[in-house]
């Protein structure tokens, strides 16, 4: 997807798109914002930035993509490997395999880019509130998702509900690094999460409206 179809798509996504997948009261999913309406928060800054105050750009912003994003994947393949164990729906069961298969790769992408280019391996489990990951602000604990999905009484609505805003805020990740990361490889991950988890928002939304 060109760069600026996705800096058209990536705000309606986590805007009023997301209403589909979670309630007023910030239920399942509701985990995607720029900063905060509540002002008994602090509001946090638009970027993850330096120590000049400055936002992150080229290496230094590939490296907080492959940070963040790491987890974030492996967040999504932990609900859909739930999807497929108890849920019912084959719509939803195929979904699941396809998100999977995804972002299994592209960790194991994102992880030798690290390991090659930049001395690092990022780490895959995250437990505890992740507060922003590159300005975006994380209300779930993405540790405990799948458990969430898990003990719900409709599995696969569940899913549903709290991966649209999860893949919102994966948009809004990669489309900053489309925008203002280094790495050419990565850029192009990057790209490629915001083609595929944009068409399967929309496809997951079909389903909740079913």
């Amino acid at each position: 997807m060109r760069h600026w179809m996705a800096k058209l798509l990536v705000p309606a996504l986590a805007g009023g798109l997301l209403l589909a997948g979670c309630g007023s009261d910030g239920g399942p999913g509701g985990e995607v914002q720029r900063g905060s309406t509540d002002e008994n928060r602090e509001m946090p800054a638009d970027h993850d930035m330096d120590d000049n105050g400055k936002p992150l750009r080229a290496e230094a912003l590939d490296r907080a993509f492959i940070t963040g994003m790491v987890p974030h994947h492996q967040a999504a393949v932990d609900m859909a490997k739930v999807a497929l164990d108890k849920g019912k729906d084959p719509q939803v069961r195929s979904l699941a395999e396809k998100v999977i298969a995804d972002q299994e790769r592209e960790m194991a992408e994102m992880t030798a880019i690290a390991e090659e280019s930049y001395d690092f391996t990022p780490e895959r489990e995250h437990e505890g509130p992740m507060g922003t990951i590159m300005g975006v602000t994380l209300s779930a604990e993405m540790g405990s998702m799948a458990d969430q999905v898990a003990a719900a009484a409709d599995v696969d609505r569940m899913f549903l509900m709290m991966m649209i805003p999860h893949h919102a805020s994966a948009l809004l990740m990669a489309d900053e690094e489309v925008r203002a990361g280094a790495n050419e490889e990565l850029t192009a991950i990057a790209g490629a999460i915001v083609a595929t988890q944009a068409e399967e928002i929309g496809q997951m939304q079909e389903l909740l409206r079913r």
